[in-house]
This record gives structure tokens, C-alpha cells and sequence, in this order.
């Protein structure tokens, strides 16, 4: 099928605005399954006041603030599968690895939410497959 060169897009590709919206909702996801990880092993120590809130807006704020940090560019388009994948790896790896490398740093409002944002798809190895520019056959052959 002929593709994005000429404004016709590519069987089984999504669009870059689409892949962001769709990792940002799966770092929300991992980032309150690594927070709930976090809670559980540090809990409320004294002195910390309620730490609950803070989890929550931790967690949209790194949603919202991923398509700013993102190498993703709207222009493009992505494979789906890899997308999927990443998002996938996201809630789980991503998810695990920030809960356990992150267990004694509370979340930090803004910064910790820039943080957040960026260190998960790393964590996740986040490698979007882009689509074939002149040709792609399925999803597997690419010219």
C-alpha cells in the first residue's frame, strides 16, 4: 500500500499524536502501579503528612508531560504492534522497574513527574517501528 509520502496512511500504522495519547494513558497506568508499590513499601512515615494526593497528580502530571518529553513526532506514522508492545512493556516492566529503583524516593510533584515520564518508556525500551515511507506490505515488507 502506498503510504504517508502521499497523504495515504499505511495499513496497521497509527499516527504520532495517537501513539503519545496511548503511551501517556499507560504511563498513568504504571505510574500508579509503581506509586501503590511505593506506598506499600514505605507507607505514611512521620513527618511525611498525606501522601495520597500526591501519588494521584504525580501520575497525571508525568501523563500529561510525556508527549513534551517524547522523541515521538506527530508527523509520523508507527507501526501498531510496536506500539502496543511498548505500552505493554510499560505496565509491566516499566511499571516494576520504577517501583523497585524509585522505593525510597517519594514522588516529587513536577519533577518527579518529568522524571517519570522519561525514565519509563527508557525503562520499557520503548522503540517505536516507524512505517515504510514509499512502500509497506502489511506491516512486514518495507522499501
Amino acid at each position: 500500500m502506498i503510504t504517508e509520502g502521499i497523504g495515504i496512511p499505511t495499513y496497521g500504522a497509527i499516527t504520532g499524536s495517537e501513539a503519545k495519547d496511548r503511551i501517556s494513558d499507560a504511563i498513568l497506568e504504571a505510574e500508579v502501579s509503581a506509586s501503590s508499590f511505593w506506598l506499600s513499601q514505605n507507607g505514611m512515615k512521620a513527618g511525611s503528612g498525606p501522601i495520597s494526593p500526591l501519588l494521584f497528580i504525580n501520575g497525571f502530571l508525568a501523563k500529561a508531560l510525556y508527549p513534551f518529553t517524547s522523541k515521538v513526532s506527530d508527523k509520523d506514522s508507527y507501526i501498531e504492534t510496536s506500539v502496543s508492545q511498548c505500552e505493554l512493556d510499560i505496565r509491566t516492566k516499566g511499571a516494576l522497574i520504577l517501583g523497585s529503583v524509585l522505593e525510597n524516593l517519594p514522588p516529587s510533584g513536577a519533577l518527579g513527574s518529568a522524571r517519570d515520564a522519561a525514565l519509563l518508556p527508557a525503562f520499557a525500551n520503548c522503540d517505536l517501528e516507524k512505517t515504510g515511507k514509499i512502500i509497506t506490505i502489511d506491516g512486514v515488507i518495507k522499501l
